[in-house]
């Protein structure tokens, strides 16, 4: 149903966006840097619960789509966006992240 799919991607847009958007709100970096980290691993929880949930029957399809959804973007998305930023930012650096961030890219899909 391309209904459901619409609906389940504009509710993970909206969680990974205002979760994303909420870094800006940090100004230590080293706090920020600890606070994504930790965001990836809750991802990362996230996706594995919900999986059992679904496997066990607690979760329908629909639901687990979303929530895996959620789950694997809170976990990739924090790494290619603001991840090596804050990082560079807590080392004191003046650098530019665009080939961290190209080559985190290319590693995945390699």
């Amino acid at each position: 149903q391309p209904a459901a799919m619409a609906l389940s991607e504009v509710v993970l847009a909206i969680v990974v966006l205002v979760t994303i958007g909420s870094y800006a709100r940090i100004v230590d970096n080293w706090r920020a840097l600890n606070v994504i980290v930790a965001t990836t691993v809750v991802g990362g929880a996230i996706v594995a619960l919900s999986t059992s949930a679904w496997q066990l029957g607690s979760l329908g399809g629909v639901e687990w789509m979303v929530v895996l959804g959620v789950g694997t973007f809170l976990s990739y998305m924090p790494i290619g966006c603001v991840l090596y930023d804050r990082l560079l930012g807590a080392a004191g650096e003046q650098l530019t992240t665009t080939l961290l961030s190209i080559v985190s890219d290319a590693s995945v899909t390699v």
